[in-house]
């Protein structure tokens, strides 16, 4: 099993989630601040057809020495589904490609790895807990009122149907 606000699974390897990713710059920026130190990053789109984006991180450590890691990221037209937004969706794509391939750079793909393995493993361990008949009863509320898409209730566990709920709370 995965977890699927953590992780997804492509071409049979799993990987982290942008949402993921962002935290982890944002926690390394956070942590180099602590110690005095500063953290710049930076994105430039080089191409639309494809899209390819590059992503840079300069970080300054208190001693005065200086890390920078740059990476890049591209996205094609057939990469993305649906027509409606594809520039926007393969900019974004091309964005987040980017940001991880960056990250992996920057605290390596190994550790990155590791973090997955071991979450992956002990979810796969731990049985999910189905969602109660209350909180089924109120999504399906939620979904008539189209305050949230129309998701399979009946197959959510009880974490996936707290999130949902949280979500609609907050909007």
């Amino acid at each position: 099993m995965e977890n699927k606000t953590a992780c997804v699974k492509i071409n049979g390897r799993l990987e982290i989630t942008r949402p993921v990713a962002l935290a982890m710059l944002n926690h390394l920026s956070r942590d180099i601040a602590s110690i005095g130190g500063s953290v710049e990053f930076k994105k430039d789109i080089l191409s639309f057809n494809p899209v390819v984006v590059k992503a840079g991180i300069r970080i300054t450590l208190p001693n005065g020495a200086v890390l920078q890691f740059e990476s890049l990221g591209g996205a094609e037209e057939q990469d993305i589904k649906g027509e409606k937004r594809i520039y926007h969706d393969a900019l974004g794509t091309a964005e987040t490609r980017a940001t991880k391939r960056l990250l992996e750079e920057v605290v390596g793909e190994d550790f990155i790895n590791k973090l997955l393995m071991s979450g992956a493993i002990s979810e796969a361990q731990t049985q999910k807990k189905p969602a109660t008949d209350k909180q089924k009863a109120y999504l399906k509320k939620l979904i008539q009122a189209g305050k949230i898409k129309s998701v399979d209730v009946e197959s959510l566990s009880f974490e996936e149907a707290s999130h949902l709920i949280d979500k609609a709370k907050q909007n």
